[in-house]
C-alpha cells in the first residue's frame, strides 16, 4: 500500500462488501433533544432528523475537475456516515426524501418541538443529494407547522445566494446553516481531515448567508488522526480565534473525533496508532475558548455534545469521571457558562498534563502537525 489514498480505496471497498442494504424510503434516526431557540436563550425541545440520502457530494465523487466519476478516494479520513447512505447505483428520489421525513414527524406528533435539525450525512442544498423538490416540500411542511426555527448541514460550495435567498423566503423563519469547517488552517484540513475545501471558501458562504440574515454554525473537530493531543487542543482555539476575527458565525460547535467504521480513523485505532480525544481536553477548549470569546461584542455560542462520550471509540478520560465530565459539558453547552467545569477533578487529570507535557518525546507517526504547518 503505497498511500493513503490506496488504503481509502480498500477501506471503501470493505464498507461496500459488508454494510446492510437500506430502505431509501427509511430515515437513518429521528428523537427529540433539548437545545437552545436560535435567537435567544429559552430552551426548547429540538426535533432531530437523520434522512438517508445518497451521501455526501464530497465521498461520493472523486476528483475537484467536475468529474461525475465514482469515488472511492473522496471523503473525510474521520467520517463513516456514508455507511447509513444509499449506493449510487440506486438514487434516492426527492419523493423518497420527503417520505422520510414525513414519517419522522408523523412518529413524534404527539410532541411539541420548537426546532428542527435535519441531516443528510452530507449536504442538504446539494440537490444531487436532496433534490430541489425535497428541499422546498420540507420547509413548506414546516412552515405550515408553525415550525420557524430550523438547522441544516451543508458544504460550502453549495452556499448560493439566489437559492438561499429563494429558499429562505420560502420558509418565512430563521434558517440556520452548519458547515463542518473542522479546523481554521488549511493545511490541517488538507492532510489530517482531507476535507476538500479552503478557509476561503468558508468564509465566502458565510458571507452570503449572513448577507440574507441566515445564521451559522461551525463545526471543529477535536483531534483529527496525525496529530498530538497538545497540538490538536491548540489547533482548535487558534481556529475560534481565527473565527471570531474572521467569519463571527452564531454558534460553534467542538466535535471530538469518534472511530466510526471503514474510516482512516478507525484503521489507526485498530493498530493502537490513535486515541480518540480526553474528555479533560474538551474541558480545556471549551473554558479557554469561553475566553477568547466573552466580551468580544458579538454573542458567539459556543458548545460541545461529544459523540459515543465516555466510551472506548468516543471522547473519554478514565472511565471513573466520564458521566460527571459529559454532564458538566452539557450544562455548559446550555447554559454558556465554564462555572460548570469550577469543581471537576480525577486522579487522571494528572496523567492527561502528563501525556500533553511528554508527547513531543514520542517519534510516532502520530505527533505530525509541524509537518501541516
Amino acid at each position: 500500500m503505497e498511500n493513503i489514498s490506496d488504503l481509502i480505496v480498500e477501506l471503501n471497498s470493505r464498507r461496500l462488501k459488508f454494510t446492510k442494504k437500506h430502505d431509501p424510503k427509511r430515515y437513518v434516526s429521528a428523537w427529540i433533544e433539548e437545545d437552545l431557540h436560535l435567537n435567544n436563550s429559552d430552551r426548547v425541545n429540538a426535533l432531530v432528523v437523520i434522512l438517508r440520502t445518497n451521501g455526501c457530494n464530497w465521498s461520493r465523487f472523486a476528483g475537484t475537475d467536475g468529474s461525475t466519476s465514482m469515488a472511492i478516494t473522496g471523503g473525510c479520513l474521520m467520517c463513516g456516515y456514508r455507511n447509513d447512505c444509499m449506493p449510487p447505483s440506486q438514487p434516492v428520489s426527492a419523493d423518497a426524501i420527503i417520505y422520510q421525513f414525513n414519517s419522522a414527524l408523523a412518529k413524534y406528533s404527539d410532541k411539541q418541538f420548537g426546532l428542527v435539525k435535519i441531516f443528510t450525512s452530507g449536504s442538504f442544498l446539494d440537490c444531487d443529494e436532496v433534490p430541489r423538490k425535497a428541499q422546498e416540500t420540507i420547509l413548506k411542511t414546516l412552515k405550515r407547522l408553525g415550525i420557524d426555527h430550523v438547522i441544516f448541514e451543508t458544504r460550502p460550495h453549495f452556499v448560493n445566494a439566489d437559492d438561499l435567498d429563494s429558499l429562505s423566503s420560502m420558509f418565512g423563519g430563521q434558517i440556520q446553516i452548519a458547515l463542518g469547517l473542522e479546523s481554521a488552517n488549511d493545511n490541517v484540513r488538507k492532510f489530517a481531515i482531507n476535507k476538500g475545501f479552503t478557509f476561503e471558501e468558508y468564509c465566502s458562504a458565510v458571507q452570503i448567508a449572513q448577507e440574507l440574515n441566515v445564521m451559522i454554525k461551525t463545526y471543529l473537530l477535536l483531534k483529527p488522526p496525525f496529530m498530538s493531543e497538545r497540538d490538536a487542543i491548540n489547533d482548535v482555539i487558534q481556529s475560534i480565534l481565527k473565527l471570531h476575527t474572521r467569519a463571527q458565525p452564531d454558534c460553534i460547535s467542538i466535535n471530538p473525533v469518534n472511530v466510526q467504521k471503514f474510516t482512516i480513523v478507525e484503521y489507526l485505532f485498530d493498530r493502537n496508532d490513535y486515541r480518540p480525544p480526553w474528555l479533560w481536553s474538551v474541558v480545556d477548549v471549551l473554558e479557554r475558548g469561553h475566553a477568547l470569546l466573552a466580551g468580544s461584542g458579538r454573542n458567539i455560542r459556543l458548545l460541545s455534545h461529544p459523540t459515543a462520550g465516555g466510551m472506548r471509540k468516543g471522547a473519554h478520560n478514565c472511565y471513573n469521571c466520564d458521566q460527571q465530565l459529559l454532564e458538566a459539558i452539557n450544562k455548559f453547552s446550555l447554559n454558556n457558562d465554564p462555572k460548570f467545569f469550577e469543581h471537576l477533578d480525577c486522579s487522571c487529570r494528572n496523567q492527561w498534563k502528563d501525556i500533553l507535557s511528554l508527547e513531543d518525546l514520542n517519534m510516532s507517526t502520530l505527533n505530525t502537525v509541524r509537518k501541516l504547518r
